[in-house]
């Protein structure tokens, strides 16, 4: 807006008409054969195109200046919607491909230590936008989907009980836009997964029945889905446990997986 503004008030300056006054002292030119005079209109038109240039110039300059700040704010905004707020909790999330139980774990966990446990974000977003309009979430949906994800994490830790059990967390999302959107890459999210803190990811395996609904489209793909998600685990270098067996089996594994977490916490007070 600021540029087209002057860009209008800088047309309507060279657009006023000057008269110029013939004269007999004309300055004289080179050209390749002999000098010719060079008139006052001729002296004008050329230093009022030297003048336009420098006047686009500064327009640009004043533009992409003007970009730039509105992007560091995005940036920054960005930033703050994807940051994890508190970091004094216990945090364990319930990692993996879908359909092997997650939801079912979290919901149990945090029955079992009388705490919170954060929803997927990602479901409730995704069913929303298939039952309104019969579309699957796109890639442009990436970074409304982290940013929602965040929100409840955010919105759980402020009255959770020592610990808070996440359904999922950022880099599941990052994990399921790359197997769904070739190429994807979001330098902000990256960012906040290497900045934000868990203590401990159950990776859930591929060992409970398929259970098919309106979103999920890979049963084929599980074992693929699988490594990818365990490569995630490996490549940012974050503590996991595997979870195999039934339900049963799996709560009471990661129920002392998280104890030794609490015991831990305990020993580095006393420390």
């Amino acid at each position: 807006f600021l540029c087209l503004s002057m860009t209008n008030s800088i047309s309507h300056f060279l657009a006023v008409d000057i008269i110029l006054q013939p004269s007999h002292s004309s300055r004289l030119k080179r050209h390749n054969k002999g000098y010719q005079p060079i008139s006052y209109i001729e002296q004008y038109e050329q230093k009022n195109q030297k003048q336009k240039t420098l006047l686009a110039f500064l327009i640009f300059n004043l533009y992409f200046n003007d970009q730039i700040r509105i992007y560091r704010n995005w940036a920054f905004a960005m930033e703050k919607r994807l940051k994890q707020e508190s970091k004094q909790l216990i945090k364990v999330v319930l990692f993996g491909p879908e359909s092997t139980g997650k939801t079912t774990l979290s919901r149990q966990l945090a029955a079992h230590y009388n705490t919170l446990c954060t929803p997927e974000f990602l479901r409730e977003f995704a069913q929303n936008k298939w039952d309104k309009e019969q579309k699957r979430c796109e890639e442009k949906d990436i970074i409304k989907i982290a940013q929602g994800q965040m929100h409840l994490e955010n919105e759980s830790a402020k009255t959770a009980n020592q610990i808070l059990i996440c359904d999922t967390d950022l880099l599941e999302t990052k994990v399921y836009a790359e197997a769904y959107f070739e190429g994807f890459n979001l330098p902000e999210l990256n960012q906040a997964i290497a900045n934000n803190h868990y203590e401990l990811y159950c990776l859930t395996y591929i060992d409970t029945p398929w259970e098919a609904d309106d979103l999920r489209d890979r049963a084929e793909l599980r074992e693929q889905m699988f490594i990818q998600f365990e490569a995630a685990l490996i490549t940012h270098k974050k503590r996991y446990v595997l979870l195999k067996g039934d339900k049963t089996t799996r709560l009471k594994n990661a129920i002392n997986y998280i104890d030794q977490l609490l015991t831990e916490k305990v020993h580095k007070r006393h420390n």
